[in-house]
């Protein structure tokens, strides 16, 4: 299954981790870690390098975000939030999403 977690600090996103395999399919033809991880390194490659923390690995993607307060993370977090949960939509036997406000 893969595990989606969002954080939030004055409703902006500083946390956002995804990991695991969804396991829907065999290895190289599953539709659900494809998309996600479409998705994922979409977003990294979409993100700036300045104040925000990426890493990116097999059955992993860690964004940590340092500046809260650069709003272009926050729209494009904010569209990988949205994305996941339309996966999660269609596939939550393959996909759990958690969000928390600190």
């Amino acid at each position: 299954m893969i595990h989606v977690t969002l954080r939030r600090k004055n409703q902006r996103i500083y946390v956002l981790k995804v990991t695991g395999h969804a396991l829907s399919a065999p290895y190289g033809e599953d539709l659900v870690c494809a998309g996600v991880s479409a998705i994922v390194t979409g977003g990294a490659n979409a993100l700036k390098p300045q104040g925000i923390r990426i890493h990116l690995s097999e059955g992993l993607a860690d964004f940590q975000v340092d500046n809260l307060e650069e709003m272009s993370h926050q729209h494009v977090l904010e569209l990988l939030w949205i994305q996941l949960k339309t996966i999660q939509a269609s596939y939550s036997q393959f996909i759990s999403i958690k969000e928390q406000e600190d």
